[in-house]
């Protein structure tokens, strides 16, 4: 494939920031998150009867993303840290056009001030200014809440999770398992039946890859191993009163998830909730206020301790984390919902999981990270084979069924 640079410009917002505002203060849950970018892309169809040239399609994302950077106005500045281009730019954003007529819009974005959410809430606000010339504006109350602490030290994430977490030696894969709607559907019914109260999609698939990863790590090393499971969670419906889905910032917090036996999924997801619900309203409170950063730094403590004493104990660790339900295929400007919206995963060398709304019914795509002896063997579980398609082209998406 040749590619071809057409321009590369800086978009400015169409207004100008007011003084007052032009100065952003994350807030103190930002501070506490990982410097690290993420990249996301959304592939689009070719635009089907319509006059509307390449150019001008162009030229209308331009002026539409002009008008939501007045809104957005914390990513239309600069950056200290994590830079994503030498000139420190916060957010880079990229138009791709193919032969074929389709289109993509590549971002790259701070996590440590745009989660998943954030992201997914900028991108229908800029789909929505494109289609009505106006937009609902992001809430800014979280660097209220949880008010921006100068003392806050600028390393306690690298120093709650030890750097051998993310350095294991070895060769490692990565592949992608897609679920289909009627599969995962079966799969709530089988937890329902082994006593599972609601279970999600999200927990259903998590607990079956789980498990095929822990009969491959037994298989290698002739024992079960203990595990040290590390996710993010959504604070925004966890505090008390919740905050809106527009509220901008990186508002999760890594909870570890200790898992020391062989575990069947009933087990398996209850052990998960038990610890993700450590993250309630009277905690998310504690952080409030004059005494926040020391709850903070007290749950740092706490954290890298745990992680501390499973990795001393040969515990092995693993990264999960989840985008479903978070709207991305609904990110449509008018030309067409996106035909694929993979965020492309960090390269790290450890255990990763990731799960990601299928374009279609209710699916899931499941984006795993594996040393390629346990992805060897994972690929080759009977049960996953029979529920998976592993690796599918985004373009058969649609028509591809379960082996059920």
């Amino acid at each position: 494939m040749e590619i071809e640079i057409i321009s590369r410009e800086c978009i400015k917002p169409s207004s100008p920031t007011p003084s007052h505002l032009r100065t952003y203060k994350i807030s103190l849950v930002d501070q506490f998150g990982a410097p690290a970018l993420v990249s996301s892309i959304l592939f689009y169809p070719p635009i089907q009867a319509t006059s509307l040239s390449m150019s001008k399609r162009s030229q209308v994302l331009k002026q539409s993303l002009s008008s939501t950077l007045t809104l957005y106005y914390p990513i239309a500045g600069e950056i200290i840290c994590c830079e994503t281009t030498p000139g420190g730019d916060v957010v880079m954003i990229q138009e791709t056009v193919f032969a074929c007529g389709g289109f993509a819009i590549g971002i790259v974005t701070p996590h440590h001030i745009f989660d998943a959410t954030s992201l997914i809430v900028f991108l229908k606000a800029w789909t929505t200014m494109v289609q009505e010339g106006v937009a609902i504006p992001p809430d800014f109350n979280s660097s209220y809440l949880f008010p921006q602490n100068t003392e806050f030290p600028n390393d306690v994430m690298s120093s709650i999770i030890p750097s051998q977490v993310y350095g294991k030696d070895g060769n490692f894969a990565s592949k992608r398992f897609l679920f289909d709607g009627s599969t995962i559907k079966n799969l709530k019914s089988k937890a329902s039946s082994s006593g599972v109260h609601n279970p999600t999609r999200v927990e259903v698939v998590i607990a079956l890859l789980f498990r095929c990863v822990m009969s491959a790590w037994k298989v290698k090393y002739g024992t079960q191993k203990s595990v040290l499971m590390s996710t993010s969670v959504n604070l925004r419906s966890r505090i008390v009163p919740p905050l809106s889905e527009t509220s901008l910032g990186s508002l999760v917090l890594l909870v570890p998830i200790a898992i020391s036996e062989e575990t069947d999924s009933c087990s398996f997801v209850s052990r998960v909730r038990e610890s993700v619900s450590t993250i309630n309203g009277d905690f998310l409170k504690s952080l409030q206020g004059a005494e926040g950063m020391q709850r903070f730094l007290e749950f740092a403590t706490e954290t890298r301790e745990l992680y501390s004493k499973a990795l001393s104990d040969g515990a092995e660790f693993m990264v999960f984390n989840s985008w479903c339900n978070a709207g991305m295929y609904n990110v449509d400007f008018g030309w067409g919902k996106p035909i694929w919206f993979p965020s492309i995963p960090t390269p790290v060398r450890v255990t990763v999981i990731g799960l990601y709304d299928a374009r279609m019914g209710n699916g899931i795509e499941a984006w795993v990270t594996l040393e390629e002896e346990i992805m060897y063997a994972v690929e080759h579980d009977e049960e996953l084979l029979s529920l998976a398609s592993i690796n599918p082209s985004p373009l058969e998406i649609d028509s591809l069924k379960s082996n059920l």
